[in-house]
């Protein structure tokens, strides 16, 4: 890296900065040059820092963490953490129902997340199956434990 000065009769020089602050002789004309001291320009500003975004954000919520069966069952009724997606996607999700409670539940599980029941794996599916409700006729999504049309339990 070098420090760009000009001498008093102006000629140009390239000075390297270890030079930076000293006092020297102008090659061509032997004039006295002095080197000036290397600036170091202040950094900017990169935006926030951690604290300010912290403040931004606020405390996190007080929530009380709740046991796996307890989660599943405070979500939207009828939808695990395997549900398939819906409106004609080509992924589907291989899905069985309980013995006992009857709910859909991923074929990768042995144990149903609704009831705790153990869940043999001979019952899987791969394609969808269309479930209709008894009380109104609405088409359902495989995957749903309840009517989209009534909110009657599908079986």
């Amino acid at each position: 890296m070098s420090i760009h000065v000009e001498c008093p009769n102006g000629h140009k020089l390239k000075v390297h900065v270890r030079h930076a602050g000293q006092t020297g002789l102008c090659p061509k004309c032997q004039q006295r040059v002095l080197v000036p001291e290397l600036k170091v320009p202040e950094p900017a500003p990169v935006g926030l820092g951690e604290n300010e975004i912290a403040a931004m954000l606020g405390d996190p919520a007080e929530e009380e963490p709740l046991d796996v069966h307890q989660e599943l069952r405070h979500r939207q009724p009828g939808r695990t953490s395997d549900s398939t997606l819906a409106g004609g996607s080509s992924i589907i999700e291989k899905t069985k129902r309980c013995p006992r409670c009857k709910g859909v539940i991923s074929a990768r599980l042995n144990v149903c997340p609704l009831c705790q029941t153990y869940c043999p794996g001979g019952s899987a599916s791969t394609k969808p199956q269309s479930l209709i409700c008894r009380q109104c006729g609405t088409e359902s999504i495989p995957g749903d434990a309840f009517c989209t049309g009534c909110g009657a339990e599908l079986h």
